[in-house]
């Protein structure tokens, strides 16, 4: 019994010897507000939903209009919906009043990849590229085309809008959807409205430019194209890397030796 103790000791002490002397703290990202995460859509409410039928729920946080579910999946239909897509990590089933939680870091580097990068943000703007003759006299029309400047990519949001008000009066104004509907084009039409200076706002990005919100004039029997250039909704000077996106995706391929043999290969093999 001694020898195997001192084995022990002497074993534990060798690998403590492999170890590094220090070790670096690990903290959140030194920011000037407080946040729950370092980069991500920026709300100024927080509204919660009560749900007394699962399955409503579930097709609410499918159709994007709530942004966190606080339960299981029930059905197998859901498991079906959310485990076959990619976009998602299902766990393997809890007991009641368990708890599974997963949490990637992304501050430090992973293998030496770098999993968040800092934001390179310009304030917002309206590009005009083209004018048609349209609409009464009096009246002009808008195509916008909504582009994250960030990312340099068409905004495809089905669940944001595009307001724009006269000024300085804010009437009449107009609030607009995507006109692709659920199947978002990033193009957004205001009608025939009546001419001059309007503020553009979006509802879910950041289009506030260098003055203030950005003005784009509507000419008379005029319909004019361009371009409304914005930004992510967030305070942070961060975003993730594409690395950080790849790296979720490569988690959920993962395999649980454990539960594997325990599921597939049962009676067959044991898992030490």
């Amino acid at each position: 019994m001694l020898r195997v103790l001192s084995l022990a000791v002497i074993l534990s002490l060798s690998v403590l010897m492999l170890l590094p002397g220090t070790y670096a703290p690990v903290r959140a990202l030194s920011q000037a507000f407080y946040r729950f995460s370092p980069f991500g859509p920026f709300t100024q409410q927080l509204i919660i939903h009560f749900y007394s039928d699962f399955d409503v729920m579930i097709s609410h946080f499918q159709q994007g209009e709530i942004d966190i579910s606080d339960w299981q999946l029930q059905s197998q239909n859901a498991i079906n919906t959310f485990c076959n897509n990619a976009d998602f990590f299902c766990t393997l089933p809890q007991p009641e009043l368990g708890y599974f939680g997963e949490q990637i870091n992304n501050h430090p580097s992973f293998m030496g990849i770098p999993l968040r990068q800092n934001r390179t943000i310009n304030p917002a703007s309206f590009t005009s590229t083209s004018s048609a003759t349209g609409c009464n006299t009096g009246f002009g029309s808008l195509i916008i085309t909504l582009l994250n400047q960030e990312t340099s990519t068409t905004v495809l949001d089905p669940l944001n809008t595009v307001t724009a008000a006269n000024q300085p009066s804010g009437s009449p104004s107009v609030t607009t959807s995507d006109s692709g509907g659920t199947t978002p084009n990033g193009v957004y039409v205001v009608p025939c409205i009546l001419a001059g200076n309007y503020a553009l706002r979006s509802s879910v990005y950041n289009g506030t430019g260098s003055a203030g919100p950005v003005i784009v004039n509507i000419a008379s029997a005029t319909v004019t194209s361009g371009t409304f250039n914005v930004n992510w909704n967030s305070p942070s000077n961060v975003r993730p890397t594409q690395a950080r996106a790849l790296f979720g995706a490569a988690m959920a391929h993962l395999l649980d030796d454990p539960a594997f043999v325990r599921t597939e290969l049962t009676g067959v093999a044991e898992s030490g």
